[in-house]
């Protein structure tokens, strides 16, 4: 039931200390020789995909083999990676697409990669779909399709079948799934034994993202269409004439400092009393899923009608590319200690740079772990790799500039 703090120093090659097969047989043994663990996977979280491939494609294969051939297991060892909703097909807005895309006009390659998630559901396996055509297939941040059995839904049921040993996935996966459970809301994968976070020295910045909130464009739409739906549909016109205004100006400066002005304040304001309208004359008519969109719609415009102090507001784009209204929550520490440090469940943390010597203050600082020290286990292992003797740090005699982006730079090194 401990939370063990790994720094494993980087090594370069084949220098470096082979912590993933470390912590990966570490998993395994756990699960199978701890009561009570050998039903529950092994979660892994990471903050790069090129590091969950190569624990799902080298690691997993390598070492299910060779434990089969100890004998320490029976049957080669399962994995499933599990993503965010806007990485896979939504198979009803694909449905849509295909029947409003002009294919004629498209060039072949994104043709064909549009054509072909009718058999893909992984959006990132197919390279040259454009970012327009991905932006409107993926599955939405709320699935609000009726279809029985969509491809997506399947997936996501299969996954959690106690076949697969180890659930593999990233720092926003790993943080969302512990927001569901601390709300009481369905987990996003089974119960697990143990989880294992490398690339930790990055999960306090997924953790900034994850405990702020978002409202999109695409949430707008959503909401005024779940509206039409349930044949409210004097309320979705009323509220769609006040976010109108907001969405078009939200498209136009998505990507610049978007600060609070008397115009955006008074249109957050309108918007606002539609909404509180709405929840007053039909708020216990509509379904739940409704109302709960509804009240974060709600939530966020509030918070940037009164320019909250206490968040970090800004606009961008979200995952699937369409503009929204932010605001990260300057508190995620203490909602880290609350939503991923109160389980009883052992845990490692690891990463090259989760320590200064063998100081680990500053992350458990960031990561919501101070005040923890009896559940905490601390262990720095320096890398073999002789950096002073094998590199080199250069400076160069002239800082170049690229005047179209207004960006300085280093020149190459060799």
């Amino acid at each position: 039931g401990k939370i063990a703090l790994c720094d494993a120093g980087v090594g370069l090659g084949k220098t470096g200390l082979g912590k993933t097969y470390a912590y990966l047989a570490a998993g395994i043994l756990f699960r199978k020789y701890t009561e009570n663990a050998s039903e529950r996977p092994v979660l892994i979280s990471t903050a790069s995909i090129a590091l969950q491939n190569a624990v799902l494609d080298e690691y997993i294969p390598f070492l299910s083999e060779v434990m089969m051939e100890d004998g320490i297991i029976d049957r080669p060892l399962k994995a499933v990676l599990r993503k965010g909703k806007s990485h896979y097909v939504c198979d009803d807005r694909l449905i849509k697409r295909l029947s409003k895309a002009n294919l004629e006009k498209k060039n072949e390659r994104n043709k064909q990669a549009l054509l072909s998630l009718k058999t893909h559901l992984d959006l990132d396996d197919v390279p040259h779909l454009s970012a327009y055509d991905r932006n409107q297939v993926c599955v939405p941040g709320r699935c609000a399709c009726h279809l029985i059995d969509c491809r997506y839904q399947r997936f996501v049921r299969n996954s959690r079948s106690p076949e697969y040993v180890i659930q593999v996935c990233n720092h926003n996966f790993f943080i969302a799934d512990a927001i569901h459970r601390s709300a009481g809301i369905p987990s996003l994968v089974p119960d697990y034994c143990a989880a294992i976070i490398d690339e930790a020295h990055k999960l306090p910045e997924s953790a900034r993202q994850m405990f702020g909130k978002s409202l999109s464009i695409e949430d707008m739409s959503a909401l005024i269409t779940g509206l039409k739906h349930e044949q409210y549909v004097l309320a979705a016109e009323k509220l769609a004439g006040e976010l109108k205004p907001i969405a078009q100006d939200l498209k136009k400066h998505a990507d610049e400092d978007y600060t609070l002005t008397k115009e955006r304040k008074v249109q957050y304001g309108k918007a606002i009393k539609a909404i509180l309208s709405i929840r007053k004359n039909i708020g216990n008519a509509i379904t739940p899923p409704l109302r709960s969109q509804l009240m974060d719609a709600w939530e966020m415009l509030e918070l940037f009608h009164r320019n909250a102090l206490d968040f970090i507001l800004y606009a961008d784009t979200n995952e699937c590319g369409s503009p929204a209204l932010k605001a990260a929550n300057t508190n995620y520490p203490e909602r880290m200690q609350e939503c991923l440090w109160t389980r009883n469940i052992p845990m490692i943390l690891t990463s090259g740079t989760l320590a200064v010597g063998s100081d680990f203050s500053r992350f458990k600082e960031q990561a919501g772990l101070e005040g923890m020290d009896t559940r905490l286990f601390e262990s720095v292992s320096p890398s073999p790799f002789d950096y002073k003797r094998n590199c080199r740090l250069y400076f160069p005699q002239q800082i170049h500039h690229k005047p179209e982006d207004g960006i300085g730079y280093i020149g190459e090194i060799a």
